[in-house]
């Protein structure tokens, strides 16, 4: 019952994971951004640019990680989607 349960909700949770990767991605890298850039363009700017890079830096990283488990989630899908055509199909 609880496997059942990990596996339909596993596609919520891997979404759910990413936008949090993400949002911690944007906290780490304006932390680091206002740090580095109080010496050079301000502290402000320097956190919104270094909030973007962490932004754009954890998509690289959920890109590599996470899309391999994304793409065996969707052939699943559309496997499971088949099967239950051609079961369709045989029974007319």
């Amino acid at each position: 019952m609880l496997s059942r349960l990990v596996v339909k909700s596993h596609g919520m949770l891997l979404e759910l994971a990413l936008w949090i990767l993400l949002a911690i991605g944007a906290v780490g890298g304006l932390g680091i951004g206002a740090t580095l850039g109080q010496w050079s363009v301000g502290a402000l700017a320097g956190g919104v640019l270094g909030a973007a890079f962490g932004i754009a830096v954890s998509f690289i990283g959920a890109v590599f990680v996470v899309a391999p488990v994304i793409f065996v989630r969707d052939i699943r899908q559309s496997v499971r989607a088949l099967e239950e055509a051609g079961r369709g199909d045989s029974a007319a």
